[in-house]
């Protein structure tokens, strides 16, 4: 098969599984963790902007690691940056929804 048929049909796939797609979504999702706090909000509207941002990165990310790899749309030093930002936004989501919580205690006591 010729390189540029290749890399079309290599296109073809990306596009019809969104993945493209969903790589963008994963670099908006970077760029807005980087944010200050009250772009962040900007950015995801009314809610809870730190949940958002481990749901996006969880859905962009995490579910479609391999794909990403396979694809090289990441590479190996890209995926070890990503993987370490995954285990933060545990941490992230672990507070976000222990301070929820209290919050939510507080009220209803």
């Amino acid at each position: 098969m010729k390189r540029k048929e290749k890399k079309l049909m290599g296109y073809e796939l990306l596009e019809t599984d969104n993945l493209i797609w969903q790589f963008e979504e994963l670099i908006k999702t970077l760029i807005a963790m980087s944010m200050p706090y009250i772009s962040q909000k900007l950015f995801y509207g009314i809610g809870v902007a730190a949940t958002e941002m481990v749901e996006d990165f969880y859905s962009y990310y995490i579910l479609n690691k391999e794909r990403l790899v396979e694809r090289e749309l990441i590479n190996n030093n890209t995926l070890s940056l990503l993987d370490e930002i995954e285990s933060l936004t545990d941490i992230v989501l672990r507070t976000v929804n222990s301070i929820l919580n209290f919050n939510t205690n507080l009220i209803y006591k």
